[in-house]
């Protein structure tokens, strides 16, 4: 608390001094308290080591007005300091939306919805027209399990009383699905049986308390969705098999069920009350175990299967559970699709552990044999060929092969110049041929190999060019390798050492060959371009949809920026002029370019050029990205 108010660092003074409700310590140790957090300060500069309260606090006086709006999810996970340093970042105080459950609250960071309020009263203009709405809406658990969270919700207002009065109330399950909730015994022949069924299951995860909890649950379950319960924040699965959460706390969650009257629990609402002692921190002590256990029901989608070593705990007794000897459990094997997806979406939410360990485990991915050309080895390579001259024509070729590949003209005329490398001299006749030489396999019909690839090392493996499949079947044309591969779970942002990517490469052969632009682009740009593009102009971030002029203009330049230094003929200004988008887009046809400038290229003439440059491409841009003036000039 004395780092983590918003209205700064308490003196000794102000932290002696504060209220009941405002401290969870008494006041007869607080100085010893406050002697140990000026330790704790000198051993984090000592350290060199950093407080995120304390940061927040030195950041007040530098933060500065920038943003238009800001949303906070899971606004209960951050301290009130931190929370206030966000909002001094806002351009009109009052535009913000948070969003939260203090039941759901599973760091030690003081949050309730009534500091939140505190902090509006100190600043009026954040204050200003401020509503709180409560959504009792549970779109995502069945009826029994939300009955089992709401039933937890009355044992710790009966036990600890309203957190606050926003918080005061139980949620209404929506979806309709009944689902349940089992109580099993902790036997060894009963967890062997669930682990064979759900082992192979993406439909199943096992949850346990905390991180230190995994090394034993590991050892009877073989699934990779394994989580303590600050990983399972913010997941849901159909099905959820907690382990162990009340055996393994006997004393803590006994201490919570204390005192109260299963009687009291056949209410529908929640009257709210406080505490009867106001000097009782018993909430604070036990809200870590209680708002664990209410996570980890809220995980499950339908159904509940909690295995324990003491099924006569008092808890399941007031949460109605009793022990069942067998339980028919149904657990479809996933493919090896579905593990993709799977380890791909963890891998977006940050579970890097549970996305490591399906590549490894299940998938049973292994690194390519062959050597990448990423940004590191060409260097290495440029370096050997150029300053160590080292002998040989491989390191030559491998040079020769990337510029190829990557349209380098000027890499190929230094090989053929300073490298004496003959076969960079017909580089501009061999470059389309030789370009494609690393990834030929992608423009077959028949791509079972490449799958099977994919299967051994990865949806995101890397080819010799750096590319990956998504990559080589965009610039191959390769549409219906492209739609297995999206199927499956292929990363349509992935960019190469350049910064392009499915897209990119795509387009790339469709500027520079007709008949690739009138056959496969229109599907490959329908399914791999984003839907926006967040760029950052001056101080302001800015969002360019798809349906705008501005959206394939932008993605031209990115592409064709690289060109204006690796071509000889563009290096007098490196920039661009007309003629080089005009030429670009010469073979773009109608039927491909709905989303582009205008909304289509229309009237394609003999010249080449389409009559699209006429409304749009015709003008500049300037550095907000709207279009102005008519004039033809260098952008």
């Amino acid at each position: 608390m004395l780092g983590a108010s918003a209205a700064g660092i308490l003196s000794r003074e102000c932290y002696r001094n504060l209220g009941i409700r405002q401290s969870i310590f008494p006041v007869e140790q607080r100085d010893v308290l406050y002697d140990l957090f000026e330790k704790y300060r000198a051993w984090l500069t000592e350290a060199k080591l950093y407080d995120l309260n304390l940061i927040a606090q030195e950041w007040q006086a530098l933060v500065a007005p920038r943003y238009d709006f800001i949303v906070i999810d899971e606004v209960q996970d951050i301290t009130p300091i931190q929370l206030s340093l966000v909002l001094k970042a806002l351009k009109k105080p009052g535009h913000f939306l948070l969003c939260g459950d203090s039941n759901q609250i599973v760091h030690p960071n003081f949050f309730s919805w009534a500091q939140v309020k505190s902090l509006f009263w100190r600043d009026p203009a954040l204050a200003e027209r401020q509503s709180l709405s409560i959504l009792t809406a549970n779109f995502r658990n069945g009826l029994e399990a939300t009955r089992v969270a709401n039933t937890l919700l009355k044992i710790k207002q009966r036990r600890f009383g309203s957190i606050d009065r926003e918080s005061n109330f139980l949620v209404q399950s929506i979806g309709g699905e009944p689902g349940q909730v089992v109580l099993l015994a902790d036997q060894e022949a009963a967890k062997k049986e669930l682990d064979q069924k759900i082992r192979q299951s993406t439909q199943f995860a096992v949850l346990v308390m905390r991180d230190e909890d995994k090394a034993v649950a590991k050892r009877h379950f073989a699934t990779p969705l394994l989580f303590s319960i600050h990983e399972a924040k913010g997941l849901e699965y159909e099905n959820i098999v907690l382990y162990r959460f009340i055996s393994d706390h006997r004393a803590e969650f006994a201490d919570i069920a204390n005192g109260v009257d299963k009687a009291e629990l056949a209410a529908d609402t929640l009257d709210y009350r406080r505490a009867k002692d106001k000097q009782d921190k018993s909430l604070e002590i036990y809200k870590f175990y209680v708002n664990a256990l209410y996570v980890a029901l809220t995980r499950a989608v339908k159904n509940l299967y909690l295995i324990e070593s003491d099924t006569g705990h008092p808890l399941f007794n007031l949460l109605d559970l009793t022990p069942v000897g067998q339980v028919r459990v149904e657990a479809k094997q996933a493919t090896l699709q579905e593990w993709q997806k799977e380890a791909r979406k963890l891998e977006l939410q940050g579970k890097q552990e549970q996305a490591e360990a399906i590549r490894r485990d299940i998938l049973k991915e292994v690194p390519v044999p062959w050597p990448v050309f990423d940004a590191a080895k060409t260097r290495e390579l440029l370096v050997k060929v150029f300053r160590d001259q080292t002998p040989g024509g491989k390191l030559r070729q491998q040079l020769h092969d990337i510029a190829a590949c990557h349209d380098e003209p000027m890499l190929a005329a230094s090989l053929a110049r300073e490298a004496k490398f003959e076969t960079a001299k017909n580089f501009a006749q061999q470059r389309m041929t030789l370009g494609r030489k690393t990834y030929m396999p992608y423009f077959a019909r028949n791509f079972k190999d490449i799958l099977r690839q994919c299967d051994q090392h990865g949806l995101e493996h890397r080819l010799p060019m750096n590319q990956t499949p998504l990559m080589a079947a965009a610039a191959a044309g390769n549409v219906a390798l492209m739609e297995v591969l999206l199927e499956r779970g292929a990363n349509r942002e992935t960019v190469d050492h350049y910064g392009f990517n499915a897209l990119h490469w795509a387009m790339r052969e469709a500027f520079r060959d007709q008949k690739f632009a009138h056959g496969p682009f229109a599907a490959l740009y329908e399914a791999l371009a984003p839907a926006s593009i967040d760029i950052n102009v001056g101080d302001r971030f800015v969002r360019i949809d798809r349906h705008l002029s501005e959206y394939f203009l932008f993605q031209t330049l990115w592409l064709l920026f690289k060109s204006r230094f690796a071509h000889p003929g563009y290096l007098l200004h490196a920039a661009f002029e007309t003629k080089v988008i005009t030429d670009a887009w010469q073979h773009l046809p109608t039927n491909s370019t709905r989303d582009f400038p205008c909304g289509a290229v229309r009237g394609m003439k003999k010249s080449g050029r389409p009559s699209i440059w006429r409304s749009t491409c015709r003008s500049s841009m300037n550095s907000s990205g709207r279009f102005y003036g008519r004039k033809s000039t260098t952008i």
